[in-house]
């Protein structure tokens, strides 16, 4: 086969040209195309995002050709979509190298493919058939990616694809374009059309809620952090813990954040169970009246999280208390949960205090919140009462002892428990192992969470090798990724921590990183170095009001 081009020049896509919208409309004018976007498929759990360069409705877009071919002319005669297509009359018969381009730095990484619909024209002698080739050149060396040939008719049109996947470089696109290649028996004049170039997005597989009936929220929420990952920018839902509810609690740190960085966090968090408090009763420490505050972040835009230090129902003095008692065995779990009901004032405490957390989750339902829930956080160390079971920190124990507690809380959020008390479908479900100990994955429980999550202290998270051992482990367990907590080491809160460290990290290491949630006090951005870079760099933040959320 003889080669012969025609080149289609990069063009800019604006960022304000795509959008969720359905249209399929062109606008163009002399020498400009502006890029539309439509929803193609119809679902949005299946669909695909299509981003339109070129439809060549008003005119040929200020492209120009090289000798010996002629034209190209936006025309009447055919169109793949619209009303006109561009075309180029070639000789068969003395095929040259047709190029049609404009040379320019273009960013293709949010795509998975780039299409274009050819076909040629009706008269001169084609020979043995006319195939064509979609292609992009990249990067610095200009490396030629393509479609490979396809043969092409002078029928409808042939739609070819080129499969972004494969193709490396893809935010620095240089030219593209398609190679026609003319049969060696061709002769005689014709003519190439080309019409409807085209970006794709497909939309990844959906991810579903473990909570059963999960209300729309639940799942939007969801998909929407699990997606983050594939953008080029404001990727990291950004997140501020505001304390603990009833006893140390701070609204006012979201104005704070915002003075200092010119941004509200995109997620607030709260804990609803100050167990460490050992001087109150047991039922003392369950509190959820800063509800209100998380009502008007969900208001404004953001989303909400909910956390609990649960306290220790083993305990036997009737008090709080996370520390363990020595009485955190296999037995009295299992009495715990599973025992009879009466003179069992284990399982009394741990299902009184289950209770308190299902009102405060249900007073947020009640008022069409999503709750981002991370129940009995930091298992895999030692410091809790229900943390390191199935170690030597717990003799006579088990890591199934942890489960059965998880699966415990799980049924009991997601069961009803009668008239005006229904099953919650409000919860996103965030499992949340300490970076610092191993086992990060042995306590993980798939089919009961959504999100999969480190707590993570330290001073040099861009270069932590332990750190990234771990985050890898997490990525295996197949859930989106976050960070729960983050914050300078425990021994290093004198105000010194530059969190440009943790933006840096997670742009450079942490990719798949859907959100963080930066701890209060001495531990905030506020209170440390770098809060405006963990807010702004890279644009890589997404914080309240920046987009949808829901």
């Amino acid at each position: 086969m003889k080669g012969l081009i025609l080149a289609l020049g990069a063009v800019c896509l604006f960022a304000s040209c795509t959008s969720d919208i359905n249209t399929s409309q062109d606008e163009t004018i002399e020498g400009v195309t502006q890029t539309s976007t439509y929803t193609k498929g119809g679902d949005a759990k299946t669909s695909s995002t299509v981003t339109q360069l070129y439809s060549f409705e008003g005119s040929a877009s200020g492209w120009s050709i090289s000798s010996p071919g002629s034209g190209p002319w936006s025309v009447t005669e055919w169109s793949s979509q619209g009303s006109k297509s561009l075309k180029a009359n070639v000789n068969l018969s003395n095929p040259k190298s047709y190029v049609l381009n404009i040379v320019n730095n273009e960013n293709f990484s949010d795509y998975s493919s780039l299409s274009v619909t050819v076909k040629h024209a009706s008269w001169g002698n084609h020979g043995s058939g006319t195939f064509a080739k979609l292609y992009a050149k990249t990067g610095s060396s200009w490396n030629w990616h393509d479609s490979g040939p396809v043969l092409i008719t002078s029928g409808s049109g042939t739609t070819i694809t080129l499969d972004l996947s494969g193709v490396s470089n893809t935010g620095s696109i240089k030219e593209i374009g398609v190679q026609f290649l003319i049969a060696g028996n061709a002769s005689g004049s014709s003519a190439v059309y080309i019409d409807d170039v085209v970006l794709e997005n497909n939309a990844p597989p959906a991810v579903t809620p473990v909570t059963p009936n999960y209300n729309n929220d639940t799942y939007s929420i969801l998909n929407i952090l699990a997606n983050l990952p594939s953008k080029s920018n404001n990727r990291v839902v950004s997140g501020q813990f505001l304390g603990y509810s009833g006893f140390a609690f701070n609204a006012g740190l979201i104005q704070t954040v915002h003075d200092w960085t010119d941004q509200y966090p995109g997620i607030v968090g709260m804990d609803i169970a100050n167990g460490g408090d050992a001087s109150r009763d047991y039922l003392e420490v369950f509190n959820y009246s800063n509800n209100g505050s998380l009502v008007n972040h969900w208001n404004s835009g953001g989303l909400i999280a909910i956390s609990h230090h649960f306290p220790n129902p083993l305990r036997q003095n009737g008090k709080a208390g996370l520390d363990p008692t020595g009485r955190e065995t296999s037995s009295n779990i299992s009495n715990m949960l599973y025992g009879p009901n009466s003179n069992n004032p284990d399982k009394q405490r741990w299902f009184d205090g289950l209770w308190k957390v299902y009102e405060a989750l249900l007073d947020l339902q009640q008022q069409g919140i999503t709750v981002i829930y991370r129940p009995l956080h930091e298992m895999n160390g030692d410091w809790f009462w229900y943390g390191g079971l199935g170690t030597s920190a717990r003799p006579n124990s088990s890591v199934q002892d942890y489960k059965n507690m998880w699966d415990s809380i799980f049924n009991y959020m997601t069961t009803s428990k009668g008239p005006g008390y229904p099953a919650l479908n409000n919860l996103i479900w965030v499992y949340s192992p300490d970076y610092g100990r191993s086992k990060v994955t042995d306590y993980y429980v798939a089919n009961q969470v959504d999100i999969v999550s480190l707590d993570a202290y330290l001073d040099n998270p861009h270069s932590n090798s332990t750190l990234l051992n771990r985050y890898n482990q997490m990525l295996g367990l197949g859930k989106p990724f976050a960070f729960a907590e983050i914050g300078p080491r425990n021994d290093r809160t004198d105000g010194q921590f530059d969190f440009n460290n943790w933006i840096n990290a997670m742009k450079n290491r942490f990719g798949q990183t859907t959100f963080f949630m930066a701890w209060d006090a001495q531990w905030a951005p506020t209170n440390n170095q770098g809060s405006w870079g963990l807010y702004n760099s890279y644009n890589w933040s997404l914080n309240r009001g920046e987009e949808s959320l829901r």
